[in-house]
C-alpha cells in the first residue's frame, strides 16, 4: 500500500511501481512460504508491485494482492494474465482509509475462504510502516473484526530503532513502529503472538540494511 492518504503520496507510488517491476520475492515471503499449505489463502495487503502475491500464486497457493496504488495494480492484472495465473491470483485496488469500503472487501475474502474451505493468511510486508497511525487503527480493529478464528497474520515492518539509519529510497512518507505498543495492540484484538524478532540482517537492498521487525500471530 505505502501511501499516506495524499494525492502526491500516490502519485510517487504510481510512478515507483511503474519502474520497479519483475523484481524477486523477498525474503520474507520465502519465511512465510514454509508456513503455507495448498489449503492456503493469501491475502497481501499492500502488495505493490505484487513480487510476493505472485511468488505465492507461482507455488500453487490462492493469493490476492490489495494496493492503493491503481498503477501497480493495473500492472499486476496484465502479468498475471500474461502468466496464466489469473485463476490462481487477483488484485484489487483500495485505499485503507476508507474503513467502510476495508471492512467489506474484507468480509467478502472471509465468505470466499470459508465458501472454498481455505486457510486465510494475511500477509503485511512493508506496510504498517508505510501507513499512518490512524490508517493503522482501521486496518488492524477491521481485521479484528472481520476474520474468524485461526486466521493468520504475518508482517514484516521498520520498526523505531530503523530511524535513523541508511536509506536507499528516502523521499517518501514512512513511519517508525514501536514493537512495544504493536505487539500488545495485537493481542487486545485477540491475536496470539507465535513468533516475534526484530533486527538487521533480515532484508538488506543495495547496501542498506533495515532494522526491521517480524511478527507471526494467529486470530484466537
Amino acid at each position: 500500500m505505502k501511501e499516506q492518504g495524499t494525492a502526491g503520496t500516490k502519485k510517487y507510488w504510481n510512478a515507483f511501481y511503474k519502474q520497479n517491476v519483475n523484481l524477486p520475492k523477498s525474503s520474507f515471503c520465502s519465511k512465510v512460504q514454509e508456513t503455507l499449505t495448498s489449503e492456503s489463502f493469501v491475502v497481501d495487503i499492500g502488495c505493490g508491485s505484487g513480487r510476493d502475491t505472485f511468488a505465492f500464486a507461482s507455488s500453487g497457493v490462492d493469493a490476492i494482492g490489495i494496493d492503493g496504488s491503481e498503477e501497480a495494480i493495473g500492472l499486476n492484472k496484465s502479468k498475471a494474465e500474461e502468466l496464466l495465473l489469473s485463476s490462481k491470483v487477483s488484485f484489487i485496488a483500495l485505499d485503507l482509509c476508507k474503513s467502510s469500503d476495508l471492512r467489506n472487501l474484507f468480509e467478502e475474502l472471509k465468505n470466499q475462504g470459508i465458501e472454498k474451505q481455505k486457510h486465510l493468511v494475511l500477509y503485511l510486508r512493508f506496510l504498517l510502516h508505510a501507513i499512518d497511525d490512524k490508517t493503522e487503527k482501521t486496518l488492524l480493529e477491521t481485521i479484528s473484526d472481520v476474520f474468524p478464528q485461526g486466521t493468520k497474520f504475518a508482517a514484516e515492518f521498520r520498526t523505531k530503532e530503523d530511524e535513523q539509519l541508511n536509506k536507499i529510497y528516502d523521499n517518501h512518507y514512512r513511519r517508525f513502529v514501536d514493537t512495544d505498543q504493536l505487539i500488545p495492540d495485537l493481542e487486545s484484538k485477540g491475536f496470539e503472538i507465535n513468533s516475534f524478532c526484530k533486527g538487521t540482517g533480515l532484508s538488506i537492498y543495495k547496501g542498506e540494511d533495515p532494522f526491521l521487525a517480524r511478527v507471526f500471530a494467529t486470530k484466537l
